[in-house]
């Protein structure tokens, strides 16, 4: 259990259709060592707040939130109308990018 709440930042655009469910979820092992063994919860919570956020589905490529003070990013390379090779959501921190 989260001992915080995610934070959800506003995203950038609202006309966008990136895919961010029904597709792998991966998450880089600098997000893993920054949350330790919250990091799946971590980013599950994440996930669904983007779902409760913009229930249109008008999801930005690009996604980015705090939990406890720590400003990580949710990145899909997946879009709900074409559909690409290798397609997932990768949860990083800034750094990785």
């Amino acid at each position: 259990m989260l001992t915080e709440k995610v934070i959800m930042n506003e995203q950038e655009f609202s006309d966008n259709h990136y895919q961010f469910f029904g597709v792998p979820m991966v998450c880089t092992p600098a997000f893993r060592d920054a949350f330790g063994e919250d990091y799946a919860l971590v980013a599950f919570a994440a996930q669904q707040m983007i779902a409760e956020k913009y229930p249109d589905k008008n999801w930005d490529y690009l996604q980015t939130f705090s939990y406890k003070g720590i400003s990580f990013w949710c990145i899909a390379d997946a879009d709900q109308k074409e559909h690409w090779k290798e397609e997932h959501i990768t949860f990083l921190m800034p750094s990785d990018y």
